[in-house]
């Protein structure tokens, strides 16, 4: 019983730990020689205890074996994306890369036990407050660059948003699915709930996030954020929205306003994306050109071997210099038919989970708002998937672990 406990309070915090952030900039073997090593960050450390302890607790306790129906759908569609390794260009690349969505999936598995247990008040403070400090963070990084002061980020370079996280991509990535977990929360009626020093924490990690964002010029995603951001204020046209709404544009403005001066370089690379891949696109720019070519050369792929593609991670060299841009070209190109198959399966099955429990949702649920309000923003996040990958961002399965805690839990209160 001793060991139990012990075991259990390593999980509680390196499961903590894990979720507040990726060092992706802190390499614990920078120096190493070792390929594997070298990828390593601090925050792994923790996401293998997180997973280690949580097996064990598995083996000790059979509590924490209780699998969520949508952890099922995942365990289903990892099972086809294996089956595609056999045939891959590149086997052991392949399975390597497989093995990283399940590596995430268990990180998301730990997170739904967490809550479980009673921690998912924690979590939301985690949340809420690495996403305010990694905010502020790439905010400085990209002034302090532009200034020559010490950057925490050493690959900052001033044009695009960088983080901790790594490249603009990553930062993109990762703060928008910070908003995908928070942003339901502070909309969905709960907001009252929460103790008035975390509401501001939340209030301004939501702006800071939105900043963030317009400051990576990644048009996927401020593209598929535009579209969650209309599709909740649809549903929930109050006073209460319109005054988040308004704290985000005001905050928007002026960080258009002071990089207007002090940084001009950002806005006119902003500009440049939006019309280079959206409202003045010519043939024969590398942009345009790229877009094609990741239709073209995922198509050639899939022409290839229709049943499993090229397989995860063996696209890159053969058909192209750069990796396949988007979840859905990702599937087709990569993991072909059986692929898109266990995909296709996992997300009926999360839709499926959650029209089930539709009756106690909608009349009985004292979370209905934020179950509502989640999938509402889910709609921008399908758009944005269609160039960005998130089976392979970790975020993604902490809010299928946030999510589905909370959507079979609708009798419990939150209070934050």
């Amino acid at each position: 019983m001793q060991f139990k406990k012990i075991v259990q309070f390593v999980f509680i915090w390196s499961t903590l730990l894990s979720i507040s952030g990726d060092l992706n900039v802190f390499k614990v073997f920078s120096n190493s020689e070792n390929t594997l090593l070298k990828l390593i960050d601090y925050t792994n450390l923790f996401e293998f205890i997180s997973i280690g302890s949580l097996l064990f607790l598995m083996f000790l306790d059979s509590s924490f074996r209780k699998t969520p129906r949508i952890f099922k759908g995942a365990i289903i569609m990892f099972v086809f994306f294996y089956t595609t390794c056999f045939f891959s260009l590149k086997p052991t690349i392949s399975f390597v890369e497989v093995s990283k969505l399940v590596y995430y999936a268990l990180i998301g598995f730990a997170v739904y036990h967490l809550a479980r247990i009673g921690h998912l008040r924690v979590i939301y403070l985690i949340l809420i407050y690495s996403c305010l400090i990694f905010s502020m963070f790439s905010i400085y990084d990209y002034f302090g660059f532009n200034y020559g002061l010490p950057t925490i980020n050493r690959l900052s370079y001033g044009v695009n948003f960088t983080s901790i996280f790594g490249s603009f991509v990553s930062t993109a990535n990762y703060f928008f699915l910070y908003l995908l977990i928070l942003f339901p929360q502070r909309i969905s009626g709960k907001f009252e709930q929460i103790h008035s020093k975390h509401k501001y924490a939340l209030d301004i990690a939501i702006v800071l996030a939105s900043i963030v964002l317009l400051g990576t010029g990644r048009v996927s995603i401020l593209f598929g954020y535009a579209i969650s951001l209309i599709l909740i204020l649809l549903f929930y046209f109050n006073r209460d929205t319109l005054k988040l709404y308004g704290k985000i544009a005001l905050g928007i403005a002026a960080f258009g306003f002071i990089s207007y001066f002090a940084a001009p370089k950002t806005l006119k690379n902003i500009s440049y994306r939006f019309e280079s891949r959206i409202f003045d696109r010519k043939q024969g720019t590398p942009e345009a050109d790229f877009i094609l070519d990741n239709f073209q050369n995922t198509w050639r792929s899939f022409s290839d071997n229709p049943m499993t593609g090229s397989g995860l991670g063996a696209f890159k060299g053969y058909y192209a210099k750069q990796y396949v841009h988007g979840t859905y070209l990702k599937l087709i190109g990569e993991m072909g038919l059986v692929g898109v198959l266990g995909y296709v399966i996992f997300i009926f099955i999360l839709f499926k989970s959650v029209f089930e429990n539709s009756k106690e949702m909608w009349f009985d649920g004292k979370d209905k708002y934020i179950i509502l309000s989640s999938l509402l923003f889910m709609g921008g996040c399908f758009v944005a998937w269609g160039y960005n990958e998130h089976l392979i961002q970790k975020m993604f399965w902490v809010f299928l672990g946030i999510y589905f805690y909370r959507l079979f839990s609708l009798d419990k209160e939150l209070v934050i």
